[in-house]
């Protein structure tokens, strides 16, 4: 049996459940949490099954739940969905914060107090790091 991505074989008084999402590690959709509450209830009421496994396929067991943004923004986990650069967003969003809260202007100045080179102006390091970040690849730090 197959069902969104939850196959179930049965062999003897053995029933194998297997989560089958491997481009996404076996996160789990909301399709897949359905059909695997009806596969394990089905299994609980079937007298011939005294073992339940539960495995993933190919090399992870389950990264979690699948959240796509959409979900994400809905409940509050995201406050917002943008298609633009990322950076310009960003930049629009500290404008918006610096030029409206005192508050905020005054913590700002308190945490580069100091430091202003090391947190008010980006090195190279950390150009490096935001570009392995966005190229999902390891950071090389020149130094």
């Amino acid at each position: 049996m197959s069902a969104d991505r939850i196959e179930l074989t049965v062999a003897g008084h053995v029933a194998t459940v297997t989560l089958d999402h491997v481009a996404k590690r076996n996160a789990l959709t909301m399709a897949m949490w359905v059909s695997l509450n009806d596969v394990l209830r089905g299994l609980g009421d079937d007298p011939q099954v005294r073992v339940v496994v539960l495995r993933g396929a190919g090399a992870h067991f389950s990264a979690g739940d699948l959240v796509d943004a959409t979900w994400a923004e809905r409940t509050g986990l995201i406050t917002e969905l943008t298609t633009e650069d990322v950076d310009k967003r960003a930049q629009q969003l500290a404008h918006l914060l610096t030029t409206r809260s005192q508050t905020t202007i005054r913590a700002a100045k308190q945490l580069t107090a100091g430091h202003p080179a090391d947190l008010a102006w980006p090195d190279s390091d950390y150009r490096e790091g935001v570009r392995a970040y966005r190229e999902r690849r390891p950071p090389s730090f020149p130094g």
